[in-house]
């Protein structure tokens, strides 16, 4: 399972049902007790905090997307509901919500560390044989007769390898361009960044 697809909710560990779409909504309904389980299980190296997410609209336009979207949600059996400004500043009363047009709210909603997931992701699969080579930025795929044989780093001994798989999202057209293998793709990239104020949940910016 995944915190939720795309690259957002895993770097910033959101385990949410307010997600994109009713696929990850899904894909989190039926998930989120594994990530809890690892919690318990892997104490102290995965943090995970039913704390509900709020989101916020502050025009017309992103009120009106989100009103549909939490009508969807509600129309497929989960629990988020739009709920009032007074309502959203007692949920997170060191806000502040000048402009605030509407907002949603789904109190299963989870943090989750996403380093602390990396950390016993990679435990558990090197106890099945799997090894892993942290901070290996790749450079190139190293092609042979049309094949991959192993992946050239920027720093380092080359690894080999029988078989490549492309995983680095927006940086994948650089690398693949250096592999003589360009992708008939366009890279689109937002912003993402956690805000650790010291308060009882993260702030999550987007879009920044």
């Amino acid at each position: 399972g995944l915190f939720a697809s795309g690259a957002t909710p895993l770097a910033a560990g959101i385990i949410s049902r307010q997600c994109w779409d009713l696929t990850d909504a899904a894909l989190v309904e039926e998930t989120q007790s594994f990530y809890e389980n690892l919690h318990h299980e892997f104490t102290g190296k995965m943090e995970v905090r039913v704390d509900g997410m709020l989101r916020f609209a502050f025009s017309q336009r992103t009120a009106a997307a989100l009103h549909e979207e939490t009508e969807a949600l509600r129309g497929a059996g989960f629990a988020v509901d739009m709920v009032t400004k007074a309502r959203a500043l007692e949920l997170a009363p060191v806000m502040a919500l000048e402009g605030l047009v509407a907002a949603a709210h789904d109190p299963r909603d989870s943090y989750g560390d996403p380093y602390g997931f990396v950390y016993i992701a990679s435990a558990i699969l090197a106890s099945k044989g799997v090894s892993f080579t942290m901070r290996a930025a790749a450079k190139k795929f190293k092609i042979s007769s049309g094949r991959c044989t192993g992946i050239e780093r920027a720093w380092g001994e080359p690894l080999t390898a029988d078989l490549g798989v492309m995983a680095a999202g927006a940086g994948g057209n650089r690398i693949m361009q250096a592999s003589e293998l360009p992708l008939p793709v366009k890279p689109y990239r937002t912003q993402a960044a956690i805000l650790d104020l010291g308060w009882s949940f993260p702030l999550i910016g987007h879009d920044l």
